[in-house]
């Protein structure tokens, strides 16, 4: 027994078929898009592999381009501040500073090296960090790399930059990975002379340096920076202690900060402020009388203050407001130095503290001043 079973046509409104059509439309411009992407790459591989590059006239071209001018040399090393627990050079008992060749001269190393594609492209942001890739293929050779950088988003306090902020931000991962990958293809056989020369270019010599190193405090105060910050910067005590070494390390501090890699507050910190922090006070519970001392462990001792008659009298904020009002100091930003420092929890217990805890952040406040602002800009 035959049986028939009645179907529905599906039937679809127009708006359906629109969507329809568009979404038809859309996967065949994308694979239109992906065949003409892939048509220019096989066209320029297939070009770069007729006219193969000359290492020889690479490396010409590169050092002649690098070593043009001082001004140019000087663009292409950078040199960041030491990291906290860095590496101590054996040679001059200082932590080692960071220092390589530098985005410009990656750029001109692109150019020059030929046979290249690179791009760099803000990726991923999640609020607190944004990821920037850089790409560098190799046509005449096929080989392909890629290169992630982080970038934090956000101040100390957990603040997110403002917009602008985030901008340039992502601007400079851009070119930090972009620099990174150019590196990783270009060989570094051929960079290594050229870096070292650019430092020589850029530095001078003997007859160069009194010159140079004028320019160069002169360049530093247009930034704010104070030669006794300069001078702390590179172990120097006076403006004749900068030789030739402490101006190559300028001269990358410089770059380095052109490029957004650092700040003139973490390259040149204040020399106040950072004897401060190697023996900033520690506030601890006051003792009782007849407490014993703490025993000597090998590092410097947590200031605590003498037992006081009355030490339980409670104070308000309003003992330290016209300083955090002149220096334009919030709520938020010492809620972050008192965590950062683990002194308080929240600034609000400022004001149930004894009055001896107080009056230390009281007296202390120009540091303490110094090192929240140092902390918001960088």
């Amino acid at each position: 027994m035959l049986t028939h079973t009645d179907t529905q046509p599906q039937i679809k409104s127009d708006d359906e078929r629109a969507n329809q059509g568009l979404e038809l439309m859309d996967a065949s411009a994308s694979s239109a898009l992906d065949l003409q992407e892939r048509a220019m790459v096989d066209i320029q591989i297939s070009t770069a592999r007729r006219f193969p590059r000359s290492l020889a006239e690479v490396k010409r071209n590169i050092m002649s381009d690098a070593t043009l001018d001082a001004e140019t040399s000087r663009l292409c090393y950078y040199v960041l501040p030491p990291r906290k627990g860095a590496e101590i050079d054996p040679a001059t008992g200082k932590p080692k500073v960071i220092q390589g060749p530098s985005a410009r001269l990656a750029e001109i190393a692109l150019a020059r090296y030929g046979n290249l594609r690179a791009e760099a492209n803000v990726v991923a942001d999640d609020g607190k960090f944004i990821t920037a890739q850089g790409m560098c293929f190799d046509l005449q050779n096929n080989v392909a790399i890629r290169v992630n950088v982080k970038r934090r988003v956000t101040t100390k306090g957990g603040q997110r930059f403002s917009d602008d902020m985030v901008v340039v931000t992502g601007n400079a991962a851009c070119s930090i990975a972009l620099r990174n990958a150019i590196f990783k293809v270009v060989p570094m056989a051929l960079i290594k002379p050229v870096y070292d020369a650019c430092k020589k270019v850029a530095v001078g010599d003997g007859k160069t340096l009194v010159s140079r190193r004028e320019a160069a405090l002169a360049h530093f105060a247009k930034l704010g920076v104070s030669k006794e910050r300069v001078f702390f910067a590179v172990g120097a005590k006076g403006v004749e202690d900068i030789g030739l070494e402490q101006l190559e390390q300028l001269i990358g501090l410089s770059t380095a900060i052109e490029e957004n890699e650092t700040t003139t507050a973490d390259a040149f910190p204040d020399p106040k402020a950072a004897a401060a922090e190697a023996g900033k006070p520690v506030f601890t519970k006051e003792p009782k009388a007849g407490d014993a001392a703490p025993a000597p462990t090998g590092e410097a001792s947590p200031v605590v203050l003498p037992p006081a008659p009355k030490a339980t009298t409670r104070v308000t904020l309003a003992t330290i407001a016209d300083l955090r009002t002149r220096d334009g100091i919030t709520d938020e930003e010492l809620t972050a130095w008192a965590r950062r420092n683990k002194h308080l929890n929240d600034v609000e217990e400022l004001g149930e503290v004894p009055v001896g805890k107080l009056r230390l952040i009281h007296d202390a406040w120009e540091t303490i001043a110094k090192d929240i602002i140092a902390a918001r800009a960088s």
